[in-house]
């Protein structure tokens, strides 16, 4: 499982291992299908729109062109983006092909609507489909960052609170590929407990309205 995702072991997963038998003394062990689908099942999807607000106004700020949601769950985060940088095209992934159905579904809760303005508001229907605006700027896809090839050329890309549950050695080479997927001066947004040795990869910090992004030189 660390080979196919680079993820520890959480309390979810080593629940549904025991149950599958996994782990008992010489079972049979489990096919990648059937690693992957217990994954997707029990993977945290938590998510809001605009979840930690004071990282939105920075990425306001940024005016990025290009952006990449990695790890972006049901698709409050990729949402989000689209509002506060209009212009944006943006690349939204997740390893969870379940998340990524129900984000391409576009249906937004109605109690996170309460919490946009009135402006805001109006590209969503509460509990129906996303306006075909927001849409239109975002391409969905199934995406493992341990596996899968990078696209390339981003303005920004935003990892927030995803490779607290890697392994190390997957965490730094991750990164170090997000580094290779940003364009020259591009920046990384990380989540508060995403810890990684800035100074091995060649990123610097770079501090906007009170938030910390790592940029590419």
């Amino acid at each position: 499982m660390r080979d196919l995702f680079g993820l520890k072991w959480w309390p979810a997963f080593e629940a549904a291992a025991r149950d599958h038998a996994w782990l008992r003394p010489g079972a049979i062990l489990p096919s990648e299908t059937e690693i992957a689908r217990v994954v997707d099942k029990t993977l945290p999807k938590e998510t809001a729109l605009f979840r930690h607000a004071a990282h939105w106004p920075a990425i306001r700020a940024t005016g990025a062109k290009n952006v990449w949601s990695a790890g972006c769950a049901t698709g409050e985060e990729a949402f989000s983006i689209a509002l506060v940088l209009p212009g944006a095209r943006i690349l939204a992934t997740d390893v969870a092909a379940t998340a990524i159905r129900v984000a391409e579904e576009g249906v937004v809760r109605r109690q996170q609507l309460e919490k946009l303005s009135p402006a805001e508001r109006r590209l969503f229907k509460s509990d129906g489909p996303i306006a075909a605006e927001v849409l239109s700027r975002i391409e969905f896809r199934v995406h493992n960052l341990v596996r899968d090839d990078y696209a390339t050329g981003f303005d920004l890309i935003v990892c927030r609170n995803v490779l607290v549950y890697m392994e190390p050695d997957h965490k730094l080479r991750v990164v170090e590929q997000f580094v290779g997927a940003l364009a020259p001066s591009g920046l990384l947004l990380l989540g508060s407990v995403d810890r990684i040795p800035i100074d091995d990869v060649g990123l610097k910090r770079d501090e906007r309205n009170g938030v910390v992004f790592l940029r590419r030189p």
